[in-house]
């Protein structure tokens, strides 16, 4: 394939995601993470920790949208962390 062909191959798989996509990652009671997305209906997945967690949700958001298993570059999909927390009371 050459590098014109490519970039514009690149470009399509690019133009298939939406610009950016929010995550929301869970803990569960049992200690393992889950991953969903408001943005990607019926997406989620779940890791030992939080970031096997995020590489399995970008596989889940590349498989979603149907993007080839060779074109799926978890690279292309880059993490910008926001921090939000539910707080809860507990008796004690």
């Amino acid at each position: 394939m050459t590098q014109a062909r490519k970039l514009r191959y690149d470009e399509f798989i690019m133009s298939i995601l939406p610009p950016k996509i929010k995550i929301t990652i869970h803990r569960g009671e049992d200690g393992i993470f889950w991953a969903e997305s408001p943005d990607v209906p019926n997406c989620y997945t779940q890791g030992k920790n939080i970031d096997e967690t995020i590489a399995k949700m970008k596989d889940a958001i590349f498989t979603h949208f149907e993007v080839s298993a060779r074109d799926s570059d978890p690279r292309r999909l880059n993490t910008e962390e926001e921090l939000s927390a539910e707080l809860r009371f507990a008796h004690v």
